[in-house]
Parts: C-alpha cells; sequence; structure tokens
C-alpha cells in the first residue's frame, strides 16, 4: 500500500467514524425532543427514527434499546433549555413520589 492509498484509506475511516458520530447525536437530539413532546413511555424508537430522518437500523446500530438510549442521554451536552427541562421532570417526579407517598394533602402545600 502506497502513501496514497493509505492517506485515502485514514481520511475513509475518519468520515465514517464522523458520520457514524453525526447520526449518533442525531438520535440523541431526537431522542430529546420526541420524549418531550410525547412523554418516554409514549416515544417510540419508530418515532425517534422519522424525528432524526435516520433507519430503525442506525438506531439499533447505537443503542441496543430505547432504555439503552435514554442512559446514554444524560451524556450528551446540556442546553439550557434541556438542563431546565431536566429539572422541571426531576422536581414533578419527587412530587409525584411524595403525594403517592403522603396523600393528596402534600398538594395542598
Amino acid at each position: 500500500m502506497n502513501t496514497g492509498e493509505l492517506t485515502a484509506s485514514v481520511s475513509a475511516k475518519s468520515t465514517k467514524a464522523a458520520m457514524a458520530e453525526a447520526s449518533g447525536q442525531k438520535l440523541l437530539d431526537a431522542a430529546v425532543h420526541v420524549i418531550r413532546s410525547k412523554g418516554y413511555s409514549a416515544a417510540r424508537v419508530e418515532d425517534i427514527c422519522a424525528e432524526a430522518g435516520l433507519t430503525k437500523g442506525a438506531f439499533f446500530h447505537h443503542f441496543a434499546s430505547k432504555e439503552t438510549k435514554a442512559r446514554h442521554a444524560p451524556d450528551s451536552p446540556w442546553t439550557p433549555e434541556s438542563a431546565a427541562l431536566y429539572s422541571q421532570a426531576v422536581l414533578q417526579g419527587a412530587f409525584i413520589l411524595a403525594k403517592a407517598k403522603h396523600g393528596p394533602k402534600v398538594a395542598a402545600d
């Protein structure tokens, strides 16, 4: 293999890696959008793929399942909006748990 072939091979691999990274990021962004609009339980892999403009094959190349995808979401970069929405979801979840444990009087305060 000469230098030109080696350079082309390295360039092709780095382009493929960049494309894979870009598709993974598209899926993360799409998942955030779909989950925000539909809720986690109602969000389907198909919805995330349609939002990202990618196939289910691409989704499962990056993530084994929707649950695996959800575990990767906190590792993605946070924008002020996504941090605020995450904080709001955590607070709402804590409130729901407190209400379930202590009854409707929690809501009165």
